[in-house]
């Protein structure tokens, strides 16, 4: 079974990417199977980091990630 944290040379997960790419419903499927919100890219960039820091307010209605956002966003800092 493959590692669903993966990171690449940058250090995105496949998390990161379907953020990047605005692929909403891929995003929301790998919530689901346990994709971490922490792991940071090679900028220091969580997945919530970029959901915030890049606008992305539809992703923020996926899965429990407004929950999330909600408890930790005092301690995010985006840049």
């Amino acid at each position: 079974m493959m590692d669903i944290n993966i990171q690449d040379s940058f250090y995105h997960t496949v998390l990161h990417k379907a953020i990047y790419r605005k692929l909403y419903d891929i995003a929301e499927f790998l919530l689901e199977k346990g994709a971490s919100t922490e792991l940071k890219d090679l900028d220091g960039y969580t997945p919530l980091q970029l959901v915030i820091h890049e606008g992305y307010t539809e992703m923020v209605k996926f899965n429990n990630m407004e929950q999330i956002i909600e408890i930790k966003t005092n301690r995010i800092s985006t840049r």
